[in-house]
């Protein structure tokens, strides 16, 4: 099956995303996400047919007290 680039993320591509995140982000065994979900692609990323599929993360660490957002 094939994923169009503005399907929402699939489950293995949130687990992928929480797993970079928690691999390289120097977050706390306690962190928590608050929002994995789909970074839309650009207009013109879509119409040339090479939109990549990317994830929006936010997280927050209680140890100390951060809330992070980003792109992976």
């Amino acid at each position: 099956m094939t994923i169009h680039p503005l399907d929402p993320l699939n489950e293995a591509e949130i687990r992928c995303a929480a797993e970079a995140v928690r691999s390289w982000g120097g977050l706390s065994p306690r962190a928590w996400f608050e929002t994995i979900a789909l970074l839309e692609p650009s207009k013109h990323a879509l119409r040339a047919g090479n939109a990549e599929r990317q994830a929006f993360v936010c997280c927050y660490d209680p140890e100390s007290g951060e809330t992070w957002d980003g792109v992976v």
